[in-house]
């Protein structure tokens, strides 16, 4: 190989090492902002199926990641005759929703439905009504 050859290589790998940097560093951050929010941040499947959430909502639920992401949907959550649906507009809605020890608590609910190129997913920002954390 010649030495235009390898230099290509070289920067090429210095180039997507600093890439990859960069995203970890930036998932990492938003990871930091999702984690520290006042308000439980849930993602949802078309379906209705957790697919991530936010500290906030393990701490006030009482259930883990493993539990949950992939394993719960959305609806299981709320108390009552609540069922998820897809929203082309922010909506807002209040509700209550129910720990894993059975207790329910009161909320004021957005959700949203995205649709990116992993798919039409629902992000819902809660706000639990009583401030518990």
């Amino acid at each position: 190989m010649s030495a235009l050859v390898l230099a290509e290589i070289e920067n090429a790998h210095s180039q997507v090492t600093t890439l990859l940097k960069e995203r970890t560093r930036s998932e990492a951050e938003q990871r930091f902002i999702l984690d520290n929010s006042v308000d439980i941040i849930l993602t949802v499947s078309n379906a209705g199926l957790l697919l991530s959430w936010n500290k906030k909502a393990e701490n006030v639920f009482g259930y883990t990641n493993a539990q949950t992401i992939k394993k719960m949907y959305i609806d299981e959550l709320f108390s009552g005759n609540y069922w998820h649906k897809n929203v082309d507009q922010e909506t807002a809605l209040s509700a209550t929703m129910e720990r894993i020890d059975g207790k329910t608590f009161p909320v004021e609910a957005r959700m949203k439905t995205i649709i990116d190129d992993s798919g039409t997913h629902t992000i819902y920002v809660i706000r639990d009504g009583e401030l518990e954390t």
